[in-house]
C-alpha cells in the first residue's frame, strides 16, 4: 500500500485521520481512515480501508496494516 495523502495537521484530540491510498490489489487511488483503536489494553493505529481487502475490516480475522517504512515528501 503506498499512501499518497494524509492531512497536514490533526486536531490535538483527533481520534482518526483520511488517507488517499494506492490499493496493492488492483492499482487504484482509494480513500481510508486511520483509527486511534484500544486493542489488547494497547492503543493501535488501525486502517479502515472500505475498497480494498486490506486491514481489519475485510480480512475477517484480527488483521492489521501495519507501517514497515515510510518516505516523507513536502
Amino acid at each position: 500500500m503506498t499512501i499518497l495523502q494524509v492531512p497536514d495537521a490533526l486536531d490535538k484530540h483527533a481520534q482518526e485521520f483520511g488517507l488517499l491510498y494506492i490499493d496493492p490489489v488492483g492499482g487504484k487511488k482509494s480513500h481510508g481512515i486511520i483509527r486511534l483503536t484500544p486493542i489488547q489494553q494497547k492503543l493501535l493505529l488501525v486502517a479502515d480501508l472500505p475498497d480494498s481487502p486490506l486491514g481489519k475490516n475485510r480480512a475477517g480475522t484480527s488483521s492489521y496494516v501495519i507501517m514497515d517504512s515510510l518516505i516523507a515528501l513536502p
